[in-house]
């Protein structure tokens, strides 16, 4: 019952979490290739297929036409979220992975203003990086990234986390041992209800 327009994200994230591995690339890029071809202007099916070229080439995937997909889904991807830092982070990487390095480093600087806070953005990148051998430029961005002083709740513990205080189930959860890392925790409850509290 997934919504096509999120059918490219779903397979992303099962890829990313589930079956992350040479064998399990190609659910993810049949949504992509069947999203992109019907749909020529959806940009998250074209954002989420470049980020897909730099999974191949970190793979080692020789099925994926590399060198022309990944720079015309990068440069597509950017035309079609202009202000997006993923957009940004990935083109960095293809211009890296073409040799262009003025362009990357221009990419890399442009995705970090637009959003500052993106640190999943910037360890994605940092780790293109170092799949693209420039080890130094690399560990410079990780560096950078240890650096930032968030308010913001990690995204990734946040979600769980009110998706189970929506339901009333918070509580019974966070008292469950394993589970309560997994909903992020009194701390992040505890920023959360911080940033309720002034109406953030």
């Amino acid at each position: 019952t997934i919504p096509n327009h999120y059918q490219v994200l779903v397979e992303h994230i099962d890829f990313i979490q589930v079956t992350a591995g040479n064998a399990n690339l190609q659910p993810f890029l049949t949504a992509c290739q069947a999203r992109t071809q019907r749909y020529h202007d959806d940009a998250l099916a074209h954002l989420h297929y470049a980020v897909l070229c730099l999974y191949a080439y970190m793979l080692g995937d020789t099925s994926t036409p590399l060198e022309t997909q990944w720079h015309r889904l990068a440069l597509r991807a950017l035309e079609l979220n202009p202000g997006n830092a993923l957009a940004h982070s990935i083109f960095a990487l293809e211009c890296f992975h073409r040799g262009d390095h003025e362009m990357g480093q221009l990419e890399i600087e442009t995705a970090r203003q637009v959003n500052p806070h993106d640190t999943t953005g910037g360890h994605l990148m940092a780790v293109g990086l170092c799949a693209l051998r420039h080890w130094e430029l690399a560990f410079t961005l990780m560096r950078d990234i240890a650096g930032l002083e968030s308010n913001y709740p990690d995204p990734r513990r946040t979600v769980p986390c009110l998706f189970y205080f929506r339901r009333g189930e918070f509580a019974r959860i966070a008292t469950a041992t394993p589970q309560c890392t997994e909903v992020g925790g009194w701390e992040t409850f505890g920023k959360l209800v911080h940033h309720c509290r002034t109406d953030d």
